[in-house]
């Protein structure tokens, strides 16, 4: 999630309560990798993605990278997976505002789980293609700072794969009903998320060796 801003955690518990053939194994971005990676990471770093239509701007943006090389694939892949998550982040906040008139633990469940079904789906597929980055990066032969500017390290990528632990725990704890177990689950979710932002590098992609 390093080339997203933040964005502020569900606040469950409170609701409830690019190149040629030759880069796959060159240790340096050629200049067309180069070029749509700083203007992609620019783009995603200018500011807040409060609203859809910010979302879907960069979507598009994830859409253009040219699939060129086994890292650009799986960056394209993670770019729109992150949007995506952040997209489900954000109609999940918007579903928990429609719900408030809700009087009992039961109706609040049946009205969220639609919105946190699809946020559930979306935390697997972004933990998935945040770790094939890793993995891409890492097989490409970039190394130190190159490896954390590209992509999320062990740590952040740990903290992802608890994010889908606990919101999957979560979403079994709402279709169950049981409300303790959903606001231990959620709130825990909510602290993974804020632990993988604080883990995720933000350094620039200029420090990678580049043609």
């Amino acid at each position: 999630m390093r080339k997203l801003s933040h964005l502020a955690a569900l606040g469950v518990v409170l609701a409830l309560s690019t190149g040629v053939a030759a880069a796959a194994t060159s240790p340096s971005l050629t200049s067309t990798e180069y070029q749509q990676l700083i203007s992609l990471q620019g783009a995603a770093s200018a500011g807040s993605l409060k609203t859809l239509g910010a979302i879907e701007a960069l979507q598009k943006r994830c859409r253009s990278l040219s699939p060129v090389s086994r890292l650009m694939r799986t960056y394209r892949a993670d770019c729109t997976a992150s949007t995506v998550w952040v997209e489900a982040s954000f109609e999940a906040l918007q579903r928990v505002k429609a719900c408030v008139h809700t009087h009992t633990v039961a109706a609040r469940f049946a009205c969220l789980g639609g919105a946190y079904a699809h946020l559930e789906r979306t935390v697997r597929g972004l933990y998935r293609a945040e770790l094939g980055v890793y993995r891409a990066t890492v097989a490409r032969g970039f190394t130190g700072a190159c490896v954390r500017a590209l992509s999320d390290g062990p740590k952040a990528l740990a903290d992802e794969k608890q994010m889908e632990s606990d919101l999957a725990k979560t979403l079994a704890a709402m279709r169950s009903r049981n409300l303790l177990a959903t606001q231990r689950w959620g709130s825990l979710y909510d602290a993974a998320t804020t632990e993988s932002e604080a883990a995720a590098t933000h350094a620039s992609i200029g420090v990678c060796p580049h043609r």
